[in-house]
């Protein structure tokens, strides 16, 4: 089994598949469907994320810092940060 349920295949492929199939009838794949390449979202940038839960959850950026700042040195490191993104993320703000 060809597992290709998470991408779009394109119609050539689809063709292509059609007729490997003729040839080999135990063969089987799933896919995501037949479409063209859609370009993703833009995503916002890290900072434009945190404003946005920050006005949502009425609280102030220096307060949120202060929850995710681990060692409570007044400095978030890379992980801190990506750990607030991650709880925001979760939460559906981002």
């Amino acid at each position: 089994m060809l597992d290709l349920k998470s991408i779009t295949i394109t119609l050539d492929l689809e063709k292509l598949i059609a007729e490997t199939k003729e040839n080999h009838t135990q063969l089987q794949v799933e896919h995501g469907g037949v479409g063209g390449f859609k370009p993703p979202k833009p995503l916002l940038p890290p900072l434009v994320k945190l404003e946005k839960y920050c006005k949502k959850e009425n609280i102030r950026l220096e307060d949120l810092c202060f929850l995710f700042d681990k060692d409570k040195k007044k400095v978030l490191t890379e992980e801190e940060f990506r750990d607030a993104l991650r709880v925001c993320s979760k939460l559906n703000y981002l």
